[in-house]
């Protein structure tokens, strides 16, 4: 079972896709840019994340809380249990 999204990663969602088509078109023209990777993604999605003013973080933090609510209504006996790495 999956476990719900937290504020970042809701924001994550909404934006990755604006930010690798608008990367995707300055690797056109600046041969510099080519090659980005996951980390760069996250790294860049994070610097927006960061400079979002507080009212649109406050906007993903209540959708996360009502996707946490959803959650333990379709599983309400699941409980998270992280496994330890061997």
């Amino acid at each position: 079972i999956p476990r719900p999204c937290n504020a970042f990663m809701l924001y994550r969602k909404d934006h990755q896709p604006q930010l690798v088509e608008t990367l995707r078109d300055l690797a056109k023209t600046c041969t510099s840019i080519g090659g980005r990777s996951s980390k760069d993604f996250s790294s860049a999605i994070a610097q927006m994340w960061h400079a979002e003013p507080e009212e649109v973080r406050e906007q993903y933090r209540h959708r996360a809380k009502e996707e946490r609510e959803q959650y333990k209504i379709l599983y309400p006996e699941y409980k998270y249990s992280p496994h330890a790495k061997k």
